[in-house]
């Protein structure tokens, strides 16, 4: 199932330009496009959720407006990395933060309505 849902993250006043980071609906590993909207918070590409800076992750994580596929997909790669035998104790616990964010942000999403 996707989510089709597109939720603002902060006030929207009327007759304000309305935008929509493509990143937080893909997980394309690698795949860029130049972006030439204009904005001055315009990051010039756009690209995958994980190549995202972490603290604009987190953010869009604690919005709950990220793709339920890609939260699944960060759990399934945090898993997988935790068991890597060469792993330091702060590396687990930094892995152990992000499950934890994102176990928070799952619990807040919601399945979309259907008419």
């Amino acid at each position: 199932q996707m989510d089709r849902d597109m939720v603002a993250i902060r006030t929207i006043e009327q007759g304000q330009e309305i935008t929509f980071d493509y990143s937080t609906s893909m997980s394309e590993d690698g795949w860029r496009m130049e972006c030439h909207c204009g904005s001055p918070q315009c990051r010039r590409v756009v690209g995958d959720f994980h190549d995202l800076p972490p603290v604009l992750q987190l953010d869009y994580l604690q919005h709950g407006v990220v793709q339920r596929f890609i939260v699944q997909e960060i759990f399934i790669r945090a898993s997988e990395a935790i068991r890597h035998p060469g792993l330091s104790s702060a590396e687990i616990g930094r892995l152990a933060a992000r499950v934890i964010s994102l176990s928070a942000a799952l619990r807040r999403w919601q399945p979309p309505e259907v008419a």
